[in-house]
């Protein structure tokens, strides 16, 4: 490494509360010197199968979780989204050699009619004064560090009380040419949550 090259990072992840549980760990660098590639460990956690990588960098992830990417002098984002296979009822930030930074930010985005959760452990920040993107500042946000433990507190699963049906009925009519009948269509659309039949 050059004396000139230096490397920055930022993580925001957000947990998306599916079947399989996901995990979207955004990596911002601040990259200076010449070009090069290097090796970033802690991008994907312990026991996540990957599904997408998004870099404008070339990168890869290696089979050991580690990404390796070529950089370049810029402001650069990355975006791995990642599942777990089985039940998680808690993550945990396990600590992450340089240049990974001291902490991370978090927002937990819940998906209520599979189940409702409390989540425990971590801080609670403001999305609105941290650098998370503005789209993620919608979910709250957590403060994490290595050690940091997130628990989902089960409260129920499923949701005994779905919204109620929606559907629309589009008709058109149109009347025979000697005028002894009709034509009819009917368009129905909407979600059905309670009555099936």
């Amino acid at each position: 490494m050059e004396i000139g090259d230096r490397i920055k990072l930022q993580i925001f992840r957000r947990v998306v509360d599916e079947i399989p549980l996901q995990l979207v760990t955004r990596v911002e660098l601040e990259v200076s010197g010449t070009q090069r590639e290097e090796l970033v460990a802690g991008v994907l956690p312990a026991e996540f199968i990957p599904l997408r990588l998004d870099s404008r960098l070339p990168a890869r992830l290696e089979p050991d979780g580690k990404l390796r990417v070529q950089l370049r002098p810029g402001h650069w984002t990355l975006e791995v989204t990642s599942r777990h296979p089985g039940n998680v009822d808690d993550l945990k930030l396990d600590p992450i050699p340089a240049p990974w930074p001291e902490e991370e930010i978090w927002v937990f985005e819940a998906r209520n009619h599979l189940r409702l959760v409390e989540v425990g452990g971590p801080i609670n920040v403001d999305p609105a004064q941290t650098s998370l993107p503005e789209a993620w500042r919608q979910w709250p946000a957590y403060l994490m560090q290595p050690g940091s433990e997130m628990k989902f507190n089960v409260i129920r699963r499923g949701d005994p009380e779905p919204e109620p049906d929606a559907l629309t009925l589009h008709r058109n009519l149109w009347l025979d040419f000697d005028g002894g009948g009709y034509t009819i269509q009917d368009n129905i659309n909407g979600t059905m949550t309670r009555g099936w039949r």
